[in-house]
């Protein structure tokens, strides 16, 4: 006898007649869009852009996510080679129409905008601490350059409970994490060993040679986080996606160490180590490592880098890198953010690599260039000392609400997941010391879709549970 249970997708489903309605609606607007568009074109494409909005925002807003994360890669390609144009914004408008989306949904079905998680109110603090501190921002241009880098991306973690609906809804976004993972990894790959002159001038009027436009680029910061969570699910893949998963981890792999980033090394190390011993596989993880000093042994013959010696130049004294960062931190930031208690606006220094662009001249930041390798201190300049405050809240609930997911979880696949994410999390906690995780575009878009599925974890689940228990109980009455 089979057995067929109501899907709990239905769960977050509208009502027939809103559905009704908003069928109605998409086709009534696409219509007239082309019924206009002989006589008033311009009005005609704004009714399209409504039409399609409604359509992906209203419908399956999953895969335009599962776009985002999977196709993120491609912002590296576009800044490497057109580095003074606007290409990267794609990203920006499809968040948009997710974005546009959720909040029609949310009025039409009277939904919760805020997920239940111990992580909602530290990070609301300090979003509205951004939009607060835009009152000391230099321009109306900075402050809305921060705001993008900060509250626009950070929307991710209210809307993401809303798109992840099911396992397969996860599924989808989590294997487009691993596509872009794979294809970084051959990017990476192919762009180390270019000649100096391969690429145009950056944004800061430099031409660099492949190696050092690698380092520089947001891969370093985009696979660990695919390498974390793809290493955590590997047990769960089973059949032909095995091998892909398994060449993409490789290629991953292989791309993270081509970016001779040590802070980043240090970081999914750090999460690995944790991540063992919490789930009692540290020797699976440590068999793991064996493969990586394989694998580096081999890329170090067939490339010209030097896995070993970049990471201990980490500990000399005479790493002019490590010691230029030193100087930075207390000759320059900390006096400065002891010195300004309240902040100096949103956007002072969140705004330094994206106004080149926009606004095709540099603004003026609060200190030299805007670079400011710890995070902690960068959120401090902006939004004050409370920020500050409310973001090491934030980074803490993150990690603690992680593990607690993976501990409580009691589906397999999605304890694994939140295993994936509690590395991911720790990772980025140990970055924020070394890095200026919030001041890079691509690094804030592609981290806070991740915050937002910790939320989804623990959602899932207990519609899985009572799921098995009926199948359980209908089993033993039809047996």
């Amino acid at each position: 006898m089979e057995l067929r249970l109501p899907s709990t997708s239905g769960l977050f489903a509208p009502k027939s007649e809103l559905r009704d309605a908003r069928s109605a609606t998409i086709i009534g607007l696409h219509a007239l869009a082309l019924l206009l568009f002989s006589w008033k074109p311009l009005i005609a494409g704004a009714l399209l852009a409504v039409g399609f909005v409604l359509t992906f925002g209203l419908t399956r807003p999953i895969y335009l996510a599962a776009i985002c994360v999977g196709m993120l890669w491609v912002n590296d390609l576009l800044a490497d080679f057109w580095p003074m144009t606007q290409y990267t914004a794609w990203k920006d408008v499809l968040l948009f129409i997710v974005i546009t989306g959720w909040a029609i949904r949310s009025v039409m079905l009277h939904q919760t905008p805020f997920p239940v998680s111990p992580i909602t109110l530290p990070l609301t603090l300090v979003l509205v601490m951004y939009l607060a501190m835009t009152t000391l921002s230099a321009s109306t241009v900075q402050a809305a350059l921060g705001l993008k880098a900060t509250v626009f991306y950070a929307m991710w973690y209210y809307i993401t409970s809303d798109i992840v609906r099911t396992k397969r809804d996860l599924a989808l976004l989590i294997g487009g994490i691993i596509f872009g993972v794979a294809c970084m990894g051959v990017y990476n790959i192919w762009r180390y060993p270019q000649p100096i002159g391969a690429f145009p001038p950056t944004r800061l009027g430099k031409v660099l040679p492949g190696a050092a436009v690698v380092h520089w680029s947001g891969s370093a910061y985009l696979l660990p986080s695919g390498l974390l969570i793809g290493t955590a699910i590997l047990g769960h893949v089973r059949g032909w996606l095995k091998a892909p998963l398994l060449i993409a981890l490789l290629l991953g792999g292989v791309g993270i160490m081509l970016t001779n980033g040590r802070a980043q090394w240090f970081g999914m190390l750090v999460a690995f180590a944790v991540m063992g011993l919490s789930s009692g596989r540290l020797m699976t993880y440590a068999k793991m490592l064996v493969v990586v000093l394989i694998v580096s042994g081999i890329v170090q013959t067939v490339l010209p880098i030097k896995l070993a010696e970049r990471a201990v130049s980490a500990f000399s004294g005479e790493d002019v890198s490590r010691n230029a960062r030193e100087a930075e931190t207390w000759t320059v930031t900390i006096p400065f953010v002891l010195t300004h208690p309240f902040g100096a606006g949103t956007g002072s220094l969140t705004s330094a690599y994206s106004s080149k662009v926009w606004t095709k001249s540099s603004l003026d930041t609060v200190l030299r260039n805007g670079v400011i390798h710890n995070n902690i201190l960068l959120v401090a300049i902006e939004t004050g000392w409370l920020g500050a405050v409310a973001w090491i809240w934030f980074l803490i609930a993150a990690i603690l609400s992680t593990w607690n997911a993976y501990r409580d979880t009691m589906d397999p696949f999605l304890r694994d997941i939140a295993l994936g994410l509690f590395g991911v999390m720790v990772s980025y906690g140990v970055l924020n010391f070394f890095a200026p995780m919030t001041v890079a575009m691509l690094i804030s878009f592609g981290f806070w879709v991740l915050v937002g599925l910790i939320p989804v974890i623990p959602e899932l689940d207990s519609q899985i549970q009572p799921e098995k228990s009926q199948i359980r109980s209908l089993t033993a009455t039809s047996g």
